[in-house]
């Protein structure tokens, strides 16, 4: 595949469920689902810019160590990535005490872009904690007995802010808030087991705007045919190249898929597992001829339709990515 497949962060999701029967006549019984790493490009177009530094203060008048603790993760998170290089915090501060700022002076923009600019980082992503909030309730239950049980549930939420700078023009690029809640029973948490929760989720969903990320989705493979004509002679090799996508043997699947072509051209779910095996291969656009060829020749069956639909979208998200990564001047 001529993508990274990270797996810092994954989203499970599932777009194509396994049921009994199918309408167009197809029975899932007889099919399978292929789990694969789908790329998802960032929705924040950070430009040119490569290396950045990442600075988090705590607004809040609580938990102050959440701020270090989310500024960590963030950096492993965009690390992670491929997509930055991160500029080392720490020689961010030395260059600050060096300025003679403090090193809460790097919450405001300004300040944050001189000191970005003596270091020599393309970028600032400069995060606040604004707000830790929390408050309680208490539920009725009754008891096995019969009786009457209090229980109190405390709700914890944490709201945060980032902007991302460009440091050489000093434009402000995105600007994002974030919010994470979490409920608890009392006493099963303390404060800052909350606040870690929440400042994961804020993370996180930052994250997946600001850098590509990747989640596991199924792909539909068909190992029998929905046609009569081709249910017994093309069911072996179909199970055949199911079990070499299933073992990330995408090469082997294409030629046992183009054997099939050949002897059966007329047949739909040939043409099908084809542009899925070719696809997962890299290529993309062979890949998605072959499923429409799927289409033409079976226009009752719902599957493929669906197949082009979901391949279509992740090629998009390649497509944007890779235009992204040029930018950069990461090699594709």
């Amino acid at each position: 595949m001529k993508f990274e497949q990270k797996t810092a962060f994954i989203i499970y999701f599932s777009i194509i469920a396994l049921v009994m029967i199918v309408p167009g006549g197809r029975a899932g019984l007889f099919d399978r689902d292929l789990e694969f790493l789908q790329v998802r490009a960032p929705t924040i177009d950070s430009g040119p810019i490569r290396s950045v530094a990442v600075v988090v203060t705590n607004l809040a008048n609580r938990n102050q160590g959440m701020a270090a603790s989310l500024e960590l993760s963030l950096s492993e998170r965009l690390v992670d990535s491929d997509f930055f290089k991160l500029f080392d915090r720490a020689n961010l501060d030395k260059i600050t005490q060096e300025q003679g700022f403090s090193g809460s002076q790097l919450a405001d923009p300004s300040t944050a872009v001189r000191i970005g600019q003596i270091a020599g980082v393309e970028g600032l992503i400069v995060g606040s904690i604004n707000s830790i909030d929390s408050n309680s309730e208490t539920r009725k239950y009754k008891s096995s007995d019969g009786g009457t049980v209090y229980k109190t549930y405390i709700n914890f939420t944490v709201n945060a802010g980032f902007k991302l700078i460009n440091v050489e023009t000093g434009k402000v690029l995105a600007v994002e808030t974030e919010t994470a809640k979490t409920q608890f029973e009392e006493g099963t948490k303390t404060d800052d087991e909350a606040c870690t929760i929440c400042i994961n989720r804020i993370k996180s969903s930052f994250a997946c705007k600001i850098a590509p990320y990747y989640i596991r989705q199924e792909v539909h493979f068909i190992t029998k045919d929905d046609l009569k004509k081709y249910k017994k002679c093309t069911r072996d090799k179909l199970k055949e190249a199911y079990n070499y996508m299933k073992n990330d043997l995408a090469e082997m699947a294409v030629d046992a898929c183009r054997e099939l072509t050949k002897e059966y051209p007329g047949c739909p779910s040939a043409h099908h597992n084809l542009g899925v095996a070719l696809f997962v291969s890299g290529k993309y656009d062979e890949g998605l001829s072959e499923v429409k060829t799927a289409i033409k020749l079976n226009p009752k069956d719902k599957i493929p339709p669906k197949t082009l639909k979901n391949l279509r979208i992740w090629k998009e998200h390649i497509d944007t990515l890779n235009a992204m990564k040029r930018e950069k001047g990461i090699e594709v």
